[in-house]
């Protein structure tokens, strides 16, 4: 039974290469060309990514275990030595890490492998015509075999002259006591070699060369194990009539092949595959020298391979420019010789291969790779809630029509992701597919929110693994077939101060999926202090504020607005208010709706009362502030001398008006300052003599209670003074009455 391993995209991309490989081939001869199909597909698989100045993982780390057995010697197996021209190839193709592993000898490898003797001999088991010893490890020789890398020899570059003529003697086949076990223990240890170097690679691929047969068959299980659950791809060849037991066991389902068509077929399956190339072409020379390519081709690979006899092979275009099949050649005089072209954008059309010698079964096959990529068919635009069929396919390069080849849609899967969920889509004539195979992938699904929804697409074969984005425009369908809709909103009366008064619209004769963007036109002005507006769902969408979204099943109320403000009014189906489709001017996606309400305005004092009232106190409020801001005050500087006699004024230092109290303004009243008796000043007017009256700027004098003022003039003479008084003038002297008191005003 096959254990389920945690393997990495790389080494499964690596077993469908062997498994297409399977297909059309039979067991039988033609080893050369079995080896070289292999081998070339494997090369292929890596051959595409450039190098890069910093290791990338998906660089290939490949070990070739080659048996090198002397069984590998007799008729039907390996007696011609493919698997050294193999490993050349692979040597001249691969790019990454190459390491080419042979059999360890428990007699030849005594120095490497530490045993004691039983004392026992018995015939070898690769050539019974000579003895072996029978040996008993003194130590774990798979774990030997790992750590030191017991048979290995690393390709240093791609190419690498040195490494292809090492191979000569490295291959021999010399062994007559070998164990198989070994050999993967010791690819495991290269892998880990690398991984450790800083060389860890995804890609990792045991090529196994054998005959089938092998004694330790129980440790050869416990290692293939552990490589596949490390990740390790195997793909399995058998030479010849090789014996399949033991690896169908280990299930690593062996390959043989015994025409150059066949093998052809194998390998260009496999290689296009890994190339993720969409097109096959694999022929005789003899029979069909002439294949087309395709446009929008980024590579084309043509390998052609026959007898040792191979010498030149050309390329030649549909305009007949030649194309020397330079990129990598060798040959073996009894394996026999290879050929390898690379061309980059090929021009399309028919081309043409010519070669010079290679036998009767000279084949060739073509592999054209274009860079595979998911493709969104559509539709652009759906309607929102409708099963809708999403179409997708799978191009080429630039070509934006999807390929049904078959060859291209075999074991390719497209999946699209709408909002976290995933489909498969379907190219089987099911499922919404309407014709199977023709290349177009269906899948149905129903759209629950409209605006722009992304989608993702992607694509997971053999030959590519890619994603790309597509946006698809959802619309939704508001549509109305009924009568126009009368609001009743009844009386209203605005000394009530009434919160908005909403209704329900019914909804009769709509139809509704998905979210729609709806706007509110009004067709008439409102009275002052009214508004209409709609709540959908909750939220508010007012006449001109623009467009707002109604998501299926939100519900509709209509709402009315009235200030205190608002006058008497009565509507009765105007202004007319439409809820349509957010740009549409289609009737059938409109929704009329006719207000009809009574508002029961505010009275004359209980809209403008307020105001009124406001306006009184305001203008009370400046009254009785002009009262004390009008009236006029004495002059800071103002100063009295106030005596009984004459010379008391002249004596008698002035002292200030302002100091004396009462002497200030009253409400509308200037100040005043009163001379009394006692030769004080106040604001009591009760027995005063004569009083002081500020006036702007000047201060007045005046006689008070019967008595008479009189100036004292430049001659010295008095002068009396009417009875309302003067402007006072600065340092003249006053007398009150006939024999005084005296006082003289002055400026300070």
């Amino acid at each position: 039974m096959r254990r389920a391993s945690g393997a990495a995209p790389a080494r499964r991309r690596i077993r469908v290469c062997a498994d297409r490989l399977v297909r059309g081939a039979h067991a039988g001869g033609l080893l050369l060309r079995l080896v070289i199909s292999m081998i070339i597909g494997l090369g292929g698989c890596w051959a595409a990514p450039p190098v890069a100045a910093a290791y990338d993982p998906a660089t290939p780390d490949v070990a070739v275990i080659v048996d090198t057995s002397k069984s590998m010697r007799r008729p039907g197996m390996d007696p011609e030595r493919s698997s050294l021209l193999v490993s050349k190839l692979l040597a001249d193709i691969l790019p990454g890490n190459l390491s080419v592993i042979r059999l360890l000898d428990r007699g030849d490898d005594a120095e490497l492998l530490p045993r004691i003797r039983t004392g026992e001999r018995g015939a070898c088991k690769e050539d019974s015509s000579e003895p072996c010893w029978t040996v008993e490890p003194t130590t774990d020789w798979g774990e030997l075999a790992r750590e030191g890398r017991y048979g290995v020899l690393r390709r240093v570059r791609r190419g690498d002259a040195a490494f292809k003529q090492q191979l000569d003697e490295h291959l021999a086949q010399t062994r007559g006591d070998s164990l198989f076990y070994l050999s993967f223990r010791a690819a495991e240890g290269v892998f880990a070699a690398n991984a450790a170097a800083g060389e860890a690679s995804e890609n990792r691929t045991i090529i196994w060369l054998s005959d089938g047969k092998d004694e330790a068959e129980g440790k050869l299980l416990q290692v293939v194990e552990d490589l596949r659950d490390g990740g390790v791809r195997i793909d399995t060849i058998l030479f010849g009539r090789g014996d399949p037991t033991i690896p169908e066991r280990l299930d690593l389902e062996p390959v043989q092949v015994d025409s150059p068509l066949a093998l052809m077929g194998a390998f260009a399956q496999a290689f296009r595959r890994i190339m993720r190339a969409p097109y096959r072409i694999d022929h005789l020379v003899a029979e069909q020298p002439s294949f087309d390519v395709r446009a929008n081709v980024d590579t084309v690979w043509v390998v052609v391979y026959g007898d040792p006899s191979l010498d030149q092979v050309t390329l030649y275009d549909a305009d007949g420019r030649a194309y020397p099949a330079d990129f990598a050649a060798d040959r073996w005089d009894t394996a026999g010789a290879y050929r390898v072209a690379r061309v980059e954008r090929p021009p399309a059309g028919t081309w043409r291969v010519e070669t010079d010698g290679g036998g009767p079964d000279a084949a060739y096959a073509v592999v054209q790779r274009s860079s595979l990529r998911p493709l969104f068919i559509g539709p652009e635009r759906v309607q929102a809630n409708v099963e809708t069929r999403l179409l997708a396919g799978i191009a080429a390069g630039n070509d934006s029509t999807p390929v049904a080849d078959p060859e291209v849609t075999a074991d390719a899967t497209l999946r699209i992701t709408i909002d976290d969920t995933a489909l498969q889509l379907r190219d089987d004539g099911t499922g919404g597919d309407e014709v199977a195979g023709d290349g177009r992938f269906t899948t149905l699904y129903r759209f629950t929110e409209s605006g722009p929804q992304e989608l993702t697409l992607e694509l997971q074969s053999p030959l590519a693994r890619a994603k790309t984005e597509a946006t698809v425009e959802v619309e939704g369908v508001f549509r109305y077939g009924g009568a126009d809709v009368a609001l009743r909103f009844d009386l209203l009366r605005v000394s009530d101060e009434p919160p908005p008064r909403c209704v329900a619209v019914p909804l009769a004769g709509l139809e509704h999926r998905g979210t729609v963007p709806v706007e509110l036109v009004r067709d008439g002005p409102l009275p002052a202090g009214h508004r209409l507006f709609l709540h959908i769902g909750g939220e508010r969408l007012d006449a001109g504020a623009g467009p707002g979204d109604w998501p299926q099943g939100a519900g509709l109320e209509a709402c009315l607005e009235v200030r205190r403000s608002a006058p008497d009014w009565r509507a009765a189906g105007t202004p007319v208010l439409s809820l349509r489709r957010a740009g549409s001017t289609d009737p059938a996606e409109r929704l009329r709706l006719l207000p009809h309400w009574q508002v029961q305005g505010l009275g004359f004092w209980e809209r403008w009362g307020w105001l009124i009232l406001s306006l009184l106190a305001v203008l009370t409020t400046l009254l009785v502030a002009l009262g004390y801001i009008l009236p006029v005050r004495f002059q800071a500087t103002l100063a009295i001398a106030f005596g009984p006699e004459r010379d008391d004024v002249d004596e008698y230092p002035p002292q200030p008006v302002r100091n004396w109290r009462g002497v200030g303004i009253g409400f509308y009243r200037n100040a005043r300052a009163f001379l009394q008796r006692d030769f004080r000043l106040s604001g009591r007017a009760h027995g005063a003599l004569a009083v002081l009256f500020a006036d702007g700027p000047a201060t007045r004098v005046q006689g008070r209670g019967g008595f008479t003022l009189f100036r004292e003039d430049s001659l010295g003479d008095w002068v009396q003074l009417p009875q309302d008084g003067e402007l006072a003038r600065p340092g003249e002297v006053y007398r009150i009455g006939e024999a005084g008191p005296y006082f003289r005003l002055s400026a300070r």
